[in-house]
């Protein structure tokens, strides 16, 4: 080989190592400023950042917004029912029927009294305020109890007799037939309630006024001499 070859061969071998020693300096340079960079400029970087964060979340949230449906609320009972969390129910009427039974057997029973209705204002417990008598009377069927009669003074010994049939019917356990007033008789009493057959009875149009017992006993018509 010839002194101008080796001489070109060496040239170039120098000059690759001064370029890998350049290259090396420079990339030590670079990272050099690089990490200058990054110590004077760190704040900077963070809040850039955290700007970035902030609008992307705001973002965000609009796009949640824009996508809420708002609905106002209405009452649906309207305003006249505003005051009540509760919706008014109407009840429906219930209607009571009756049978043809009962009304005949009511008006049965109101027809029974109607005889007896008359003499229920000689009734003294009701007319209060008016001079009466109290009187025990005995009648047929229960001489062991006697209905205890209040009765008016300006009353007859019919009224007394109606009175006491009133009383009988209406007020105690009686369940025999209706008696007749006009087919009853006033008379004295016994201990065991049964009427004196040894005295007439009382007439029909006598004051009670006139009485100076008052133990008496209603019979029939027929038991009485």
């Amino acid at each position: 080989m010839s002194d101008s070859c080796l001489h070109r061969s060496d040239e170039s071998h120098w000059l690759r190592e001064a370029n890998n020693e350049l290259s090396d300096s420079e990339e030590e340079d670079a990272r050099r400023q690089m990490s200058d960079f990054d110590q004077d400029d760190g704040g900077a970087s963070r809040f850039r950042c955290n700007t970035t964060v902030r609008l992307e979340k705001l973002k965000n949230q609009q796009k949640e917004a824009s996508e809420t449906k708002i609905v106002k609320w209405k009452n649906p009972l309207g305003s006249a029912a505003q005051g009540s969390p509760f919706k008014p129910r109407r009840i429906p009427e219930t209607l009571v029927t009756r049978s043809r039974l009962t009304d005949l057997l009511e008006n049965a029973k109101t027809q029974e009294k109607q005889p007896f209705e008359e003499f229920k204002k000689f009734d003294g417990k009701v007319q209060q305020g008016v001079p009466s008598k109290k009187i025990q009377i005995y009648v047929p069927g229960n001489r062991g109890f006697p209905i205890n009669v209040c009765v008016t003074n300006h009353a007859t010994v019919r009224d007394l007799i109606g009175l006491t049939c009133y009383l009988w019917v209406n007020e105690s356990d009686y369940d025999g037939p209706i008696p007749d007033p006009e087919k009853l008789e006033l008379c004295l009493a016994d201990d065991d309630g049964s009427p004196e057959l040894d005295f007439p009875p009382w007439e029909k149009t006598e004051a009670v006024t006139r009485f100076s017992f008052n133990t008496f006993a209603v019979s029939e018509r027929k038991h009485v001499k």
